[in-house]
Parts: C-alpha cells; structure tokens; sequence
C-alpha cells in the first residue's frame, strides 16, 4: 500500500513538473510579439550599433512606457507597458548574454551565462509551480534554448527543461528519482 501510495505521488509530482513548464513556456512565448515590435524598432534606429545596445533601448522603452501607463488610453500606443517582467528579465540577460559574446569568446559566454539564465527560470518556473507537491528546493531549470530576436527565420522557438529531484518514501529503500520534463513552444512574433 506504501508503494501505492509512492507511485501516486511521483505522478503528482510530474504532473506538476509538467504544468510548471508548460505554462511558463506559453506565457513567455505568447508575450513575445511586443517585444519582436520593440526590437524591430530600436534596430531600426540603431542600425550600426552592436545588439547589446540595441536590447538596452528596448528595455529603456520598456520602462519609459511603463512609466506612462497611468494616463494612456490608446492600448496599441502603449504595448510595451503591458510586457511582464518576465519578459523584461528575459531581456536584460539577453542583453548581459550579447555583451559576454561581444568580448569573450563564445565558450566562455556559455560558462557564465547558462547558469544565469537557468537561475532566472527556475525562479519562473517557480511560478506557475503547485507549491503543495512541487517543493522549491528540489526544483531547478537545467536547459533553456532561447531564440534570435534578430533573425526573421522560423527558428523562433523558446525551450525549457526543468528537473525535480523526488525522494521516495519507502522504508529501506533511500533513492531520489530525477523527474525531468520539457517544454518547446513557438514564439508568437507575427508574420
């Protein structure tokens, strides 16, 4: 009956793992196409200049029409107050990403920013988590694929793949199985 009880638990806790991860994906994915407006316009504007300052101008934006919103009206002047900070997270290590590239060499960057960036989704994650069967110690985000802003190319996805680390409850028998799950969503960015 233990054991049953076990087995019910681990499908508790992958299911969870699962939501978490599914509806962290979704929500950035579908919060993305302000940004791509954004990105797009400070590109525009900025043609000559390296993609760190480029994300730097669109998080200006961000928090100059946040800044805004009390007394605005039109909606689609003003889409950029309506990003979440998520997303403005998201950007802001982009942004650190792009500078490391700019002046490391690309294993370096790797080394220093993939665990910033698995940091910052954990804690997303974390979010959309049951905090009744997904215990936040055991939690972490150990993949994320994070796509070009830059590039028009249909290799527009946003992938993340988080592990729980799941003691079972079973006398004389002390294991921890490692749940993993992932979550591939295709960023809504328009046409």
């Amino acid at each position: 009956m233990l054991v049953l009880n076990c087995f019910i638990q681990i499908t508790l806790a992958q299911i969870a793992l699962q939501t978490a991860v599914s509806e962290t994906t979704k929500q950035i994915a579908t919060h993305m196409y302000p940004v791509k407006l954004l990105y797009m316009e400070a590109e525009s504007k900025i043609t000559d200049s390296k993609p760190g300052i480029i994300i730097q101008r669109v998080l200006e934006q961000i928090t100059e029409a946040r800044s805004k919103l009390t007394d605005s009206e039109d909606i689609m002047e003003q889409y950029a107050s309506y990003i979440p900070q998520p997303i403005v997270t998201l950007l802001e290590l982009e942004k650190k990403h792009r500078e490391l590239l700019e002046s490391n060499s690309k294993e370096m960057s790797q080394q220093l920013f993939d665990p910033l960036v698995n940091k910052a989704f954990t804690a997303l994650v974390l979010q959309f988590s049951d905090n009744q069967i997904l215990h936040s110690d055991h939690l972490q985000v150990v993949d994320v694929r994070l796509p070009n802003l830059a590039s028009s190319s249909s290799d527009a996805f946003i992938a993340i793949e988080a592990q729980y680390d799941y003691k079972l409850m079973i006398p004389f028998f002390h294991r921890t199985l490692s749940l993993r799950k992932r979550a591939i969503e295709r960023l809504w960015i328009g046409s």
